[in-house]
């Protein structure tokens, strides 16, 4: 099967399938292995589940999946480097193989001093003994280390046992596109061994208009009006995700496919004439969203946004990689495990609100994490049985849940990870399909 589509009995962490009980924190930070010249093959290929949101006397111990790439032997071994705030020395703490692990993770085990830290920065470098390659997670290593952060009070939200079937109806239906090749038609990818793929992403423009990437036809589709205008683009015709910027220009993200070894981030302005292509430096993007600064890419499945350069030509992110995605009020950042989200917003490296969401029943993917005002956040999570799926919308609040909706899943065709919904003023916007079409459905969340 490609890409992400959920599927009863596996777990999704943003888009990563995991088996239940791997892990406690909520993203995966994978990293590529860099060969000295002259060294043996195999680079390593890590794996590295992140606590980016930490309660007060939390056990703190730093996991990483070490594999040899390819088919040859390797022997790992690797330090972790860890200090309190955003300054001083970092300390070194040499991994570990937990022999007890059933994945055989390297681990290191953080003290009391850093593990109640207020914001505890670290990074790792992995080597292998015996090819002599080398990683760095993240790849900005001490320059732009991982960032984790303390809740000390947490606003507390308790969801209890999710109640399937009882989803609220949309208000409104503003887009609707027949799976085809007509003008208003979008088109579709399927064959008998694969999950189908078609409107990989949607977005809602400045002037109110739902625009939804046909990537299979090279082109946006526009609705407005009752009208569908389609816009060619120069992209390659994978899965792919987009945003719209304020001045009506597009940016689609397309990961590493056949056609390129990374991913590459395109920019169009309003009438779709291509303005620029980035080469990322993070192999893992593969969602893009607008900032008051410009275009974010995430690592998926990474916590970490970079904003990225979109000047002519191959470029890497122009700045360094942060926990979570800068908004006027600060970085929303995510943690997830299977039965509990902890949200928070942070102003530089201070938590200014946080919330920490527990429910009986599973939690899968965030699909969505935004302010809505500067008091209240609007959450978009999956939760699963093995035979179920549904969306779960939370308006959040000072004093904890302001507006609760279950949404159906509405995911016949596969799509990019995190693109199935957008926050637009005080309504939230949901990309649906089933074997007819794909649609666009507003749902308003009538907290003005």
């Amino acid at each position: 099967m490609s890409g992400n589509r959920w599927r009863p009995g596996r777990v999704l962490l943003a888009g990563l399938a995991l088996a239940v009980g791997t892990g406690s924190a909520a993203w995966v930070h994978t990293g590529r292995a860099v060969t000295p010249p002259g060294a043996a093959t195999p680079a390593l290929a890590v794996t590295h589940l992140s606590p980016a949101l930490r309660l007060r006397g939390e056990d703190v111990t730093l996991r990483y999946g070490i594999y040899c790439a390819g088919d040859s032997a390797c022997k790992p071994a690797g330090t972790v480097y860890a200090r309190a705030g955003v300054s001083g020395a970092f300390r070194a703490f040499p991994l570990q193989l937990d022999k007890s692990s059933p994945v055989g993770e390297w681990v290191a085990q953080l003290p009391a001093s850093l593990r109640d830290a207020g914001e505890l920065d670290y990074y790792a470098v992995l080597r292998d003994t015996v090819g002599g390659s080398m990683s760095t997670i993240p790849a900005g290593g001490i320059a732009a280390p991982q960032r984790s952060f303390l809740l000390d009070s947490p606003i507390i939200v308790a969801l209890g046992m999710h109640t399937f079937g009882a989803t609220r109806a949309a208000d409104t239906r503003v887009a609707t596109a027949a799976w085809g090749s007509g003008p208003g038609d979008v088109g579709l990818e399927s064959n008998p061994e694969h999950t189908p793929i078609g409107a990989s992403s949607f977005d809602i423009d400045p002037a109110g208009g739902v625009r939804i990437l046909d990537e299979v036809h090279h082109r946006s589709l526009r609705f407005a009006s009752g009208a569908v205008t389609a816009t060619p683009l120069a992209i390659d015709g994978t899965i792919a995700d987009m945003s719209v910027a304020r001045d009506g220009s597009v940016y689609v993200l397309e990961p590493e496919n056949a056609s390129h070894a990374m991913p590459l981030l395109r920019s169009f302005d309003s009438a779709g004439r291509s303005q620029a292509t980035t080469q990322l430096s993070d192999a893992t993007a593969e969602a893009v969203r607008m900032t008051d600064a410009g275009p974010a890419t995430l690592g998926y499945p990474s916590a970490q946004w970079s904003p990225a350069s979109t000047g002519a030509g191959p470029k890497a992110h122009s700045a360094k990689p942060q926990p979570g995605l800068e908004t006027s009020v600060g970085q929303v950042v995510v943690d997830r495990t299977q039965s509990e989200l902890r949200v928070s917003l942070v102003d530089g490296s201070v938590v200014t609100r946080s919330w920490r969401i527990t429910s009986a029943t599973p939690l899968a993917e965030v699909q969505l994490a935004q302010p809505l005002d500067s008091g209240r956040l609007v959450v978009v999570l999956r939760t699963y049985t093995d035979n179920a799926s549904e969306f779960v919308a939370l308006v959040l609040g000072p004093a904890g849940v302001v507006k609760q909706l279950s949404l159906p899943a509405n995911d016949w065709a596969e799509t990019a990870p995190v693109s199935r919904f957008r926050l637009s003023g005080s309504s939230l916007f949901q990309l649906g399909s089933t074997s007819a079409g794909a649609f666009v459905d507003r749902y308003d969340l009538g907290v003005n």
